[in-house]
């Protein structure tokens, strides 16, 4: 949930890039990309968890 948040602050942080005199043109997301990190995050924390739960 957290990367999903994360992606979403940085997505509105380029789109309004301008006001701190940073230009982006043409700012779009991959919705697809956002869901596969998402993904990829959850597994390394839960592998993470996984790991230290044997030991």
């Amino acid at each position: 949930m957290k990367a999903l948040l994360r992606s979403a602050k940085i997505y509105h942080l380029a789109k309004y890039s301008n006001e701190f005199g940073i230009r982006c043109q043409s700012v779009k997301f991959d919705f697809s990309k956002i869901i596969e990190r998402s993904q990829q995050v959850s597994k390394r924390l839960a592998d993470g968890i996984s790991h230290l739960m044997k030991k």
